[in-house]
């Protein structure tokens, strides 16, 4: 139970990706988001093969990395001189492809991020809801993610 409660909680992460996408080339009114709703469900009837190929890192490491660079854009807007702030996202950025999954990348920035400003003397920066995700992610790729086999 507790492992397809995650296997979604990741796949409601593609979702959210999706839309981002579909929202940043102009789709703004709900039949966007119709037409998304449909192909996904004729979607289903292909899982079997979507999920054989997509479990396959070699096919999936390119679309990760392409993803990334689409995100390069934002990485100017990083404050690269302050290392509390430069660290955490790098290793958001590194982790992504390297694990073949955007929401395991998104997690480890998450959890650099407050341990990098408590390591720097600066953990009045964080808040305490930073702490907590982080702490709770921290426990979830240690402990969930490992067991289900990644």
């Amino acid at each position: 139970m507790l492992e397809r409660m995650f296997r979604l909680a990741e796949n409601q992460t593609t979702v959210r990706t999706e839309l981002l996408a579909g929202v940043e080339q102009g789709g703004r009114t709900g039949l966007t988001a119709v037409t998304v709703a449909v192909l996904f469900v004729l979607a289903l009837f292909f899982s079997p093969i979507v999920a054989m190929v997509g479990s396959y890192p070699p096919i999936t490491a390119p679309a990760l990395v392409l993803v990334g660079a689409m995100m390069m854009r934002n990485v100017t807007k990083i404050d690269w001189s302050d290392h509390s702030e430069a660290v955490p996202a790098f290793l958001l950025l590194l982790g992504i492809p390297l694990s073949y999954s955007i929401a395991d990348g998104l997690a480890l920035g998450f959890i650099s991020y407050p341990l990098v400003k408590a390591l720097s003397g600066r953990v009045r920066e964080v808040s305490w809801v930073s702490g907590l995700l982080g702490l709770l992610l921290l426990v979830y790729l240690l402990f969930v993610r490992v067991k289900i086999g990644g």
